[in-house]
């Protein structure tokens, strides 16, 4: 819970550090996933038995205080073109 918050507060600081634009960010599958179980409200077992691949895309927007959920776990080949 407490990773998931810390990425929240990372996430919902990007828009006024970088105006709004699209940032890239790098993190560990397990971070990106405790910050989806907190913003879906997923139980614990969710976050540790949900896939995450290496080098593996999660994209989410931020909108004020709200981050939503773009997609998770794409394989970084279909982004390759």
């Amino acid at each position: 819970h407490d990773v998931g918050l810390r990425m929240r507060e990372g996430a919902l600081d990007i828009p006024t550090q970088h105006g709004g634009g699209t940032v890239l960010a790098f993190t560990h599958g397990v971070a990106i996933r405790c910050l989806i179980g907190l913003e879906e409200n997923w139980p614990e077992e969710r976050i540790w038995q949900t896939r995450t691949d290496n080098t593996s895309v999660t994209s989410m927007s931020v909108t004020g205080n709200v981050i939503k959920l773009d997609f998770h776990n794409r394989s970084a080949h279909e982004f390759a073109n």
